[in-house]
């Protein structure tokens, strides 16, 4: 059933039930010995945060079926939140590319006394990692309930393993959900999925690939509630020397 509705929704370019799903996602790392790992790991990687930005895991769902975990990045500045989806993808036992448990990897690198080690380890045997942005705008009503404006999506990757071959990267942000008015909140009473796809083929590795697009200015989209397929996701398909693969993230 989960394997099914992951390739449905590569298929139909659409994200698959939310409770079919049943993403985790972890609380925000709240000790220093993640923080400073995961602090060490963006900057070796050109990946911008601040201050101000919280870290924690998602899960990912292959459209192999294999399940593991990315690492989410959350930075918001006013009503602009910018979510970053970290995936390393390395070969499972079959050879066959897949995501990088990121949690269980990282909870596993030991520190010393006063300083972190390198995350990843140098002995990891991995093949790329891919970068995908989802930018949106937060609405709250006057009651604390959240709505999003969906606004761009960008990607990058950087290889690990000289040997790989990317020729071609599609990164899409979903936002499926049930349509209100903005300012006012009032309910349109129909659901509507807005997506903003990038997509490159041979992309360059260490380079940007972006899409501005802005959903309508005065309506907004609520994912608390609705039909099952409502919720914002991340969607990545990549071709890396020869075989395609899909990956799947809610946010």
């Amino acid at each position: 059933m989960l394997l099914s509705a992951i390739l449905l929704l590569c298929t139909l370019s659409a994200p698959a039930s939310a409770d079919t799903l049943e993403p985790t996602v972890s609380e925000p790392f709240d000790d220093d010995t993640h923080i400073a790992l995961v602090q060490t790991f963006l900057d070796n990687n050109n990946i911008d945060s601040s201050d101000w930005s919280e870290y924690n895991y998602a899960e990912v769902i292959s459209s192999n079926g294999n399940e593991s975990s990315a690492l989410c990045l959350t930075t918001t500045e006013d009503d602009i939140v910018k979510k970053d989806i970290i995936l390393m993808v390395g070969e499972d036992k079959d050879g066959n590319y897949t995501p990088i448990d990121i949690q269980n990897t990282l909870e596993g690198v030991s520190t010393l006394s006063g300083s972190s080690a390198d995350y990843p380890p140098e002995s990891w045997d991995g093949r790329y990692i891919i970068h995908g942005t989802a930018v949106y705008n937060l609405r709250y009503n006057s009651s604390g309930i959240s709505f999003y404006q969906p606004t761009g999506c960008y990607f990058t990757y950087k290889k690990i393993n000289s040997s790989v071959t990317v020729s071609y990267i599609s990164v899409k942000y979903i936002c499926d959900g049930i349509v209100y008015t903005y300012p006012g909140f009032s309910n349109q009473n129909y659901e509507e999925v807005f997506t903003i796809q990038v997509a490159r083929n041979n992309p360059a590795a260490n380079t940007m690939y972006s899409k501005t697009q802005n959903y309508s200015s005065s309506k907004v989209l609520m994912t608390h509630s609705g039909s099952p397929m409502v919720g914002n996701f991340l969607t990545f398909n990549a071709t890396v020397n020869g075989t395609s693969d899909d990956y799947t993230v809610v946010i």
